[in-house]
């Protein structure tokens, strides 16, 4: 759906972006915004398991 919303560049683009905040574990800004937009039970790992949902199929 995503995809196509937004593109197949934007999506790529995305993907670098996740891959980046993976490596880092740098996962507590999307705590934070998540928080900020009230968003329930949306926790890191659901973060992560939708992160890499979203890698899987970049590669694929």
């Amino acid at each position: 759906m995503y995809i196509d919303i937004e593109g197949s560049d934007t999506f790529s683009e995305l993907i670098k972006e996740i891959q980046l905040i993976k490596e880092n574990n740098d996962w507590s800004y999307f705590d934070e915004i998540a928080r900020d937009f009230e968003v329930k039970d949306l926790s890191t790992n659901k973060l992560k398991e939708m992160a890499d949902v979203a890698i899987t199929y970049e590669n694929d």
